[in-house]
């Protein structure tokens, strides 16, 4: 099977929080939007991956992220760290960890869990 596409899709409780959150304070770029009455949503594009948000919640959906997070890549975790630390809730401080790489983790406004990592060069196992 080839996939063509990857798109994680979340349903926030807040959805306009969650909106600002990741376009404003974390700058994912916006692919996709509509906002109607009845039905909202946005696409971001995440590194080849589409991050959407849809509202309403439906009943069977409203915790299907719990156990879950994301873990995306960045070019430099520790200039992008500076940058968020005191914008966003930090669930660990940055790190160097053992499989080589440096990361650390942050909350969202639903505490939905994101770990960004920077790859250390010459790293093997």
């Amino acid at each position: 099977m080839k996939v063509n596409e990857f798109r994680l899709k979340l349903y926030p409780q807040d959805y306009y929080a969650n909106h600002r959150f990741f376009s404003e304070v974390l700058g994912f770029k916006i692919s996709h939007e509509w906002d109607r009455d009845d039905s909202k949503g946005v696409m971001f594009d995440v590194g080849g991956t589409i991050l959407e948000f849809m509202w309403p919640v439906e009943d069977d959906l409203k915790n299907m992220a719990s156990g879950s997070g994301l873990s995306l890549s960045v070019d430099d975790v520790r200039a992008l760290y500076k940058n968020l630390k005191d914008k966003v809730e930090i669930t660990h401080a940055i790190r160097q960890n053992s499989w080589g790489d440096i990361s650390f983790g942050i909350a969202t406004p639903e505490n939905y869990k994101i770990s960004f990592f920077t790859k250390i060069k010459g790293y093997e196992d």
